[in-house]
């Protein structure tokens, strides 16, 4: 699609012209949200251009006003640095050992140690911060111009990842002027996307879904394609293989139905969205594709809840969860439960949303998905402690915690464990309970760093 290739081919144009313009110090990449994921991906690619021969670490940690989060950053540096010793000594290249140091200054301390340690062929590192939250972007830029500014730095060169919706570093910016920064900005143009939806919908045949040939033309068979198996013996084939046939011939008209109904809602045509989806549902269920059909189901109770129809969301969900049940499809299950318990909630329902919560926890846990069983008892936990239910809090975040504890810490630091460790360690505190608080704000900072935790504090 033309409207996410365009700014991302612009990303690697800038990109790469930052790799080769060795004196721009700093690159500020503005993305669209649902660019993030496809930019930090192909930023570290930039390591590997033909003029490029820094290292490239990528920080993801907040910057929040309470915590701006150099420490982490500090900790990830140092760990990123001992992945690349360790890889540069296979090769027979020395690099020198570093450890993250601690407190205010741990940051620039750990990036100075790196920086007279390295040998060559490494030449300087480009820092790459993409925090993922930036509640204080005037602080944020505080702390970067020190940073540039600081002479035992000058072997670094930054980039900075931000969403559109924050504010860009613009006094820095201007500062070192267009000889030394370099902006880009990654946005989906939503004309350009309309014109992209709309080519893949165009033609009156749901088959051609998605095909790349003009509208009305039929694509040449390879010289080398086999001859078509008539339709009998196609389907015999396919059955063989545990597919249903009739999914062969209705999936690209479910496609079409379900991307239709997305673009109907995106236009403001709602009560075409709601038709579609429902009609993407319905196709779903008649060719046995009960998993698609819950998930369907599930996005037109999205549909119906952003057009302010809430009662009708829910009864969709209601009837999602049974579909779900009755084919014993826990993970879409778990999916409708925090779905409709978020809906309870917006309608101040609490014991039902409670209720949801926990059945999403229940269900997730049983379908082997601990960050979807997470967040299903850190939400139950979040509401029961702003009704002021303490000891259903305690249990729900015991829950969330307890299945964090089976979990593998590079799952757990991606999940919202760590917020529901910090939110008990808050209701402990309530209750006067310094030292179990005090021991699960230090196992929260460990999940989010990817450690395991040395105690349990949920006595």
């Amino acid at each position: 699609m033309q409207s996410v290739s365009d700014p991302l081919n612009l990303f690697f144009e800038d990109g790469s012209w930052f790799a080769r313009a060795h004196e721009l110090r700093l690159w500020v990449v503005s993305c669209d949200a649902s660019l993030r994921n496809p930019v930090l991906t192909l930023v570290p690619k930039l390591e590997f251009h033909a003029d490029n021969r820094s290292a490239w670490p990528v920080l993801t940690d907040a910057h929040t006003k309470a915590d701006d989060g150099w420490q982490l950053r500090a900790n990830v540096l140092a760990a990123d640095w001992a992945r690349r010793v360790e890889a540069f000594a296979k090769a027979g290249v020395q690099q020198g050992q570093v450890k993250a140091t601690q407190g205010p200054a741990a940051f620039r301390t750990t990036a100075v140690a790196i920086g007279k340690s390295m040998v060559a062929p490494l030449e300087g590192l480009v820092l790459v911060l993409a925090p993922a939250i930036v509640q204080h972007p005037t602080q944020l830029e505080s702390d970067l111009t020190a940073l540039m500014g600081d002479p035992a730095l000058q072997h670094c060169r930054w980039v900075l990842v931000i969403d559109l919706d924050t504010a860009p570093p613009q006094a820095l910016i201007d500062a070192l002027g267009p000889q030394r920064a370099l902006v880009t900005r990654c946005r989906i143009d939503p004309a350009q996307q309309n014109r992209d939806l709309s080519a893949m919908l165009s033609g009156t045949n749901p088959a051609r879904f998605g095909t790349a040939f003009p509208v009305g033309v039929t694509a040449p068979r390879r010289v080398d394609d086999p001859p078509p198996l008539p339709k009998e013996k196609r389907d015999a084939a396919l059955k063989a293989s545990g597919i249903d046939p009739a999914l062969v011939d209705r999936g690209p008209e479910i496609r079409a139905k379900a991307l239709g109904a997305a673009i109907a809602m995106k236009d403001g045509r709602g009560p075409e969205a709601i038709e579609q989806q429902r009609q993407a549902r319905d196709l779903c269920a008649s060719v046995g594709q009960h998993e698609l059909q819950v998930i369907t189901w599930i996005t037109l109770a999205s549909y119906l809840s952003g057009l302010e129809q809430r009662p009708a969301a829910k009864r969709e969900l209601l009837g999602a969860i049974e579909v779900a049940r009755a084919h014993r499809l826990l993970r879409p299950e778990s999916q409708a439960h925090l779905a409709l318990g978020l809906l309870h909630a917006l309608d101040a329902e609490h014991p039902a949303a409670v209720r949801a919560y926990a059945d999403a926890g229940r269900t997730a846990e049983a379908a082997g998905e601990p960050m979807l069983a997470i967040e299903g008892w850190r939400m139950a936990g979040q509401l029961t402690a702003r009704l002021r239910q303490d000891d259903a809090a305690v249990r729900a975040f015991g829950e969330a915690l307890r299945i964090a504890d089976a979990t593998p810490p590079a799952q757990v630091e991606q999940s919202s464990a760590p917020e529901a460790a910090r939110q008990l360690a808050a209701l402990y505190e309530r209750r006067g309970m310094q030292a179990q608080a005090v021991s699960l704000y230090a196992q929260a900072d460990l999940m989010e760093r990817g450690e395991e935790e040395p105690v349990d504090a949920r006595q």
